[in-house]
């Protein structure tokens, strides 16, 4: 599933980055590579959030750290389904275009949404205005360094599956 390009979520990223950037705590270091990976994280965590929220307004809630730009989070936005609350994280691809966690990265998410930058050819060269797709979800309990991206649950089942 693609999600287009939307400038206004690309602004909200380089926004929320200005803000949080001091309080990263556990993307440490100074250079262009890492300044690269903590804006390209969160363009497409705002792309996901914004086209989940728009489709499924009944359900979809901000993070426990909405707008808390020194509170770190392990979840980028959370789901209430059926009297429940999921916790889900949004993981786009690291810096050699391949799909994981990272060191230091906070546990305890539910769920993670595997997305694909599509313009992306190296962390510094990327066109944005390709737009993003979802490749899958994994578990929190599966949610390993070096993600085998073959094995991912579909979106439109997971979506299913959880009850929306």
């Amino acid at each position: 599933m693609v999600i287009p390009y939307k400038k206004s979520c690309f602004d909200n990223a380089v926004e929320e980055v200005r803000l949080r950037k001091p309080h990263m705590f556990t993307k440490v270091g100074e250079s262009e590579k890492r300044d690269a990976g903590q804006i390209r994280g969160i363009i497409v965590e705002q792309h996901v959030s914004d086209y989940l929220q728009l489709k499924y307004p009944n359900n979809y809630q901000n993070p426990d750290n909405y707008h808390i730009w020194h509170q770190p989070c392990n979840h980028d936005f959370k789901l209430a389904i059926n009297g429940r609350t999921i916790k889900v994280d949004v993981s786009g691809p690291k810096a050699d275009v391949t799909y994981g966690a990272y060191a230091m990265k906070p546990s305890g998410c539910d769920y993670h949404i595997i997305v694909k930058v599509i313009g992306m050819q190296s962390w510094n060269n990327i066109d944005y205005n390709q737009g993003f797709e979802i490749l899958g979800v994994v578990s929190g309990a599966n949610y390993v360094v070096n993600l085998n991206i073959t094995t991912l649950e579909p979106f439109d089942v997971w979506i299913k599956r959880i009850g929306l």
